[in-house]
């Protein structure tokens, strides 16, 4: 609602902050893949990974009819389900192209408690056959969470042109002294 003077009823991309998207050679990056989907079909569409398990309650999760060359077309939308609630093995994860019509959907949508929920307005687009989804390509890293942030700084440091023989010295280096 925030950027709302700034995207009026124009599509929009959307990145939350917390994850981090790594195309590897020869993949295509997720925010190309997605713009190139909203421009085809002009469907609000987000990204997804694939979850199991005890990981299905931490993610929103989507339920869909149909899927067609990595398209999903979004039929439902439902936020931390338990295991058995599960609509399906994928979540979502931080990555959008929306419609400018998310913006007014979002001034009429109720909040829970304090908050107003994205995923109520995708659920709604999903209901009326608005909403695609599709997996993306690459590694995804949770900088959210405190090892994913390390985990992170390492693993791209380690591809790094300019300081990845440095970075893999002293991690070689460091390994050394845990033994």
């Amino acid at each position: 609602m925030c950027a709302e003077p700034y995207v009026g009823n124009e599509p929009f991309a959307l990145l939350l902050g917390d994850e981090l998207l790594c195309a590897g050679e020869g993949e295509k990056p997720c925010m190309k893949r997605l713009a190139e989907i909203f421009e085809s079909t002009g469907k609000s569409v987000i990204a997804t990974m694939e979850v199991f398990d005890d990981d299905i309650s931490k993610y929103g999760n989507i339920g869909y009819s149909s899927e067609e060359d990595g398209i999903m077309q979004v039929n439902a939308i439902l936020e931390k389900p338990s295991v058995n609630e599960a609509l399906s093995n994928n979540a979502i994860i931080g990555r959008y192209v929306l419609s400018g019509k998310v913006m007014g959907m979002l001034k009429n949508l109720k909040p829970k408690g304090n908050e107003i929920y994205l995923t109520d307005a995708l659920d709604i687009l999903a209901e009326n056959g608005e909403l695609l989804a599709s997996c993306f390509e690459g590694e995804r890293y949770d900088v959210g969470d405190k090892f994913g942030y390390i985990r992170a700084n390492v693993e791209i440091a380690l591809k790094s042109k300019e300081i990845g023989e440095e970075t893999k010295a002293y991690i070689l280096e460091l390994a050394e002294k845990l033994k």
